[in-house]
Formats: C-alpha cells, structure tokens, sequence
C-alpha cells in the first residue's frame, strides 16, 4: 500500500463514522425528541382511543362520561407560571364545598380525556375540581413537556391560586395520573401548604430519566441507554431541562402529605413496579391499590366501585377540617 493512501483511507473512515454519528443523531432527535419533549399538537384516531380505554366498552362509557361532564358547564381559570407561560384549567364549582380537588392531567392528554367521570365523582362528593391543561397541552402555553421537571413547579402554583381564591385553609386533595402522578408526588419536594390533605397517585412512574430508559428497553430499541443519554443531552440544550435533575425518590424523603398509590397490573406504559417503588420510597402516611389486569391510566374504568370507595375513604381519613 503507496503511503500516500493510507490517509485517504483515514479520511474517508472518519468520514464515514462522522455520517453514521450524524445520522443516528437525527434519528434520536426525530424518533425520540421531537415526538416526545415538543409541544403536543396530535389528534387521536377513535381506533387508538378505544386501544387507550381497553375496549370498545370503556370507550362508550367514556363518552358518556364527557357528555356529563360537559354539562356541569366547567368554567376557566388562568394562572401565569415562575416562568412566564399562560396556564389554564377547568373548573367546577359546587355549592356547600368540602374542599378543592386539583386533578393533573398525563402525557399527551387532557382533563376531559382523563378525569371526565372522577371529576363527576369529586363533585358528587362535595369537592370543587380545578382541571388544568398541562404547560404545552392544547389550552396552556408552553414549547416544551418536560415530564414533571417544571410541571411540579406549575402544580403548586395552582395550589397557591386555589388557597388565594378559596383561603388557606380550604381542604385539598391533589390527583395526579401517569406524567401527572409524576408531577404531583414530586411537588411534594417543593414544601406544599398544610392544607393539602393527601395526594392520589395514580400510575406514575420515578423519573424523567428512568421512564424514557424503560421505554427504549421495552420497545427493544437498540442501545436504548446512549439514546436515553443523547435524548437528555438534547433536552438540557434544545429545551433547558435535564431528565436527571428531580425525581420522586428526592421529593418522597421530604414529603409529609399522606398519600393513595394506585397501579394497574397490566400497565405496559408506567409498569407497576415504578408505583411500588414510590410507596417503598415514601416517608408519610400511605396506602396502596393494586387493580388486576388494568391497563394504564385507565383503572378507574376497570373497577369503578373499590377505586371510588378507596379515594372516598382515603379523603374522609384525611380531609377533615
């Protein structure tokens, strides 16, 4: 081999290395970025949503539900968030209130899609319901989902403008499902008023981190790990958060407010595990509710009657004035 070809040879190795690098990084940020951290602008197909609900069944009686739901009028509120964003939420008041319940809505969703019969079920039971749209979900503001980082910071701004609206002392109970489980249960890391009663967390997973880790592991992705680590990458510099910098773990050693955990057994989306890690992982008061064979963040439709009967009495053990 002439000498003056070996570097030919170099050249065109590394040139070859630098477009495989390039390329797998696009398809980390088109696969795995964009769809999951930019804001969500995607409509549902009735196929996937009958998917979601787990069977044409649940579906119907989901409609049903947001038709009830749609007739107890909700009104709206607006907070603005510590960093600048137009935050909105659904509210439904109700005469003679026992308290307030804030309902945090998951990935990619909304108040209606998930809350529609708990919201019906809260005001049966004499709660005001305070429905927010998650920072970038349709009706608030935002570029960036960020898996709980700055939406636990947006939980306890709606906890600080129902105790302004309602006083400090009103009762409040927090429900969070899936990302906003995630949200709720580490806001409890931020030093929550006394008057937040207890929380109901249903569904959540640990961490920004460990959530995309497990996906990428369970969707068989290859070097699911360096993706993960890339996909962090691209968010601490395209969107200003790290997945790694909060977790439940931390805020559970802090936490004092007494806690419900809720899992469906069959969850491929959040497993289980995560729900027991948490209630392992928490400090204060808490109780556990496993629901065989349900789905994700849909248990409330797999058994309606023990999971009202669990909240109901977990917020008469730690709801009164």
């Amino acid at each position: 081999m002439k000498k003056e070809s070996v570097p030919k040879i170099f050249a065109i190795i590394i040139g070859a290395l630098a477009t495989l690098t390039l390329v797998f990084l696009g398809i980390v940020y088109f696969a795995l970025y964009r769809p999951q951290f930019i804001r969500y602008t995607c409509e549902r197909s009735e196929k996937s949503e009958i998917e979601f609900y787990g069977g044409e069944e649940n579906y119907a009686r989901h409609l049903e539900e947001v038709e009830v739901f749609r007739n107890l009028n909700p009104a709206r509120m607006e907070i603005t968030s510590f960093d600048g964003l137009k935050l909105s939420a659904l509210l439904i008041p109700v005469e003679d209130q026992k308290g307030v319940v804030l309902c945090m809505h998951g990935f990619h969703s909304n108040p209606e899609r998930e809350y529609a019969g708990l919201a019906k079920f809260y005001h049966d039971l004499g709660y005001a319901v305070v429905l927010p749209y998650e920072r970038s979900h349709e009706k608030s503001e935002g570029k960036y989902v960020t898996f709980g980082i700055n939406e636990r910071r947006d939980c306890k701004s709606w906890v600080e403008e129902i105790c302004r609206v309602y006083g400090d002392t009103e009762p409040i109970f927090i429900h969070g499902i899936s990302m906003g489980c995630a949200t709720v249960v580490m806001s409890t890391g931020l030093n929550l008023p006394i008057n937040v009663r207890g929380i109901i967390a249903d569904c959540g997973f640990t961490s920004p981190y460990e959530i995309i880790l497990w996906t990428c592991q369970h969707r068989k992705y290859p070097l699911a790990a360096t993706i993960t680590k890339i996909g962090n990458w691209m968010t601490k510099n395209f969107a200003g958060f790290s997945l790694d910098e909060y977790s439940t773990y931390e805020a559970l050693q802090e936490n004092l407010t007494p806690i419900l955990f809720i899992s469906g057994t069959a969850d491929e989306t959040v497993p289980v595990e995560m729900t027991m890690l948490n209630w392992q992982a928490c400090q204060s008061d808490k109780e556990l509710y496993l629901i065989e064979n349900a789905p994700h963040a849909v248990s409330w439709l797999f058994d309606t009657e023990k999971y009202k009967k669990n909240v109901a009495d977990f917020m008469k053990k730690y709801g009164e004035r």
